[in-house]
């Protein structure tokens, strides 16, 4: 089906014309946003995010320029936007959980007087790869494994520096 007989579809029987877009291209925006989320959000999140690339889609479709970027390309634009939205929104979210907090051995004190940002500070100013290490481990929730592909190490040598990278943390986070 072309974009013009799709977008008519649409707009003549928007459940119908939806139906037939989500069927055409949810399996192509899926794969725009998990490789943009992937290691960053859960099978849900992800899920919710390519809903809202239709749902997106569907709002904006009075301002959709049939003449301009087809379906296909407009969609995967959204996809990647909305996709990079929900990734700024993860990385602002801190995910050092009190229980994470006490298997690390980082007093559950210490992590509650310190803002998002200035926990950021701190984690940055251990240098890399430790703070790419803690970030990736805490934010994203990649694996050790992951982890160490990404930065040419041993997932042994990511345990070990994340370890030390805690304990340094944890003092940092003491001093104040």
């Amino acid at each position: 089906m072309d974009d013009r007989k799709l977008l008519s579809l649409i707009k003549k029987d928007p459940d119908a014309g939806m139906e037939k877009l989500l069927t055409l291209y949810s399996g192509y925006v899926f794969a725009v946003v998990k490789s943009r989320l992937d290691g960053v959000c859960d099978s849900a999140e992800t899920e919710d995010c390519v809903s809202d690339v239709f749902i997106s889609f569907y709002e904006r479709l009075g301002s959709f320029n049939e003449n301009g970027a087809s379906i296909k390309n407009y969609l995967c634009v959204l996809a990647r936007n909305i996709a990079v939205d929900c990734y700024r929104k993860k990385q602002k979210t801190v995910l050092l959980s009190y229980e994470e907090a006490e298997t690390e051995d980082v007093s559950a004190a210490a992590v509650e007087r310190v803002t998002a940002s200035e926990l950021v500070a701190k984690i940055e100013a251990l240098g890399r790869p430790d703070s790419e290490i803690i970030i990736r481990k805490y934010w994203y929730g990649e694996t050790s494994e992951k982890t160490a592909k990404a930065l040419g190490m041993t997932p042994a040598a990511v345990d070990t520096r994340r370890h030390r990278a805690v304990l340094k943390l944890k003092a940092m986070l003491e001093e104040e």
